[in-house]
């Protein structure tokens, strides 16, 4: 999200693969989404859609009305939980001293 300061753009769409096929959205894939979603809107950028493909399947979390429903359900304290605990989990496996 870096690139987005300085390019300063006002939509995004997000795109990924799942190599195993299966294009529905698990449950990170919405986690995902509901992060990036919450970085854009501090910067002010829309998030258009993610889109997840494989081969000639895709599928559209704009198409399918779930875009909305993960926007609306974003918890900023889940998120804020997590990152914390993913920070704990690098500061372990690194060894490194973060403030606390």
């Amino acid at each position: 999200l870096k690139a987005f300061s300085v390019k300063d753009p006002y939509y995004v769409v997000l795109v990924h693969n799942h190599p195993s096929g299966n294009v529905s959205p698990s449950p990170s894939d919405d986690f995902t989404t509901q992060k990036t979603n919450l970085i854009c809107e501090i910067h002010g950028v829309n998030v258009l859609d993610h889109i997840i493909v494989h081969k000639d399947k895709h599928f559209s979390y704009h198409q399918s009305g779930r875009l909305e429903y993960v926007k609306k359900s974003t918890d900023l304290k889940k998120i804020l939980k997590e990152s914390y605990f993913i920070l704990k989990k690098m500061q372990d496996n690194l060894q490194l001293e973060i403030m606390p």
